[in-house]
């Protein structure tokens, strides 16, 4: 991020970052804290996925019937695009940059 646009930390810390929070309040920031809310964010979420897969079927079939206007064989999975991404990331520079390590 300060690479590209020389902010020196990530928006989401400084929008809903408290500098003076202990690092152990991180996790009741971003996680459901209860049962009652572990349970809605769990049927929100499954929720989504179950629409995600009851629809995407529907617009693949949209796609593969408009093969002729866009080649299929041009699409490139996410798989492919992010292998080796998240181990091998480099920034123009060749400097190696923040990413899960070995």
């Amino acid at each position: 991020m300060y690479d590209v646009v020389r902010v020196p930390m990530a928006f989401t810390f400084e929008i809903y970052g408290d500098v003076t929070a202990p690092s152990s309040d991180c996790f009741k920031m971003f996680n459901p804290t209860d049962l009652a809310s572990y349970n809605s964010v769990l049927d929100d979420w499954s929720a989504a996925f179950f629409t995600i897969f009851k629809l995407g079927p529907h617009q693949l079939g949209e796609i593969q019937s408009k093969a002729s206007v866009v080649k299929l064989d041009k699409l490139v999975s996410i798989d492919e695009y992010l292998d080796g991404y998240l181990m091998e990331r480099r920034n123009r520079y060749g400097k190696k940059m923040e990413n899960l390590e070995n």
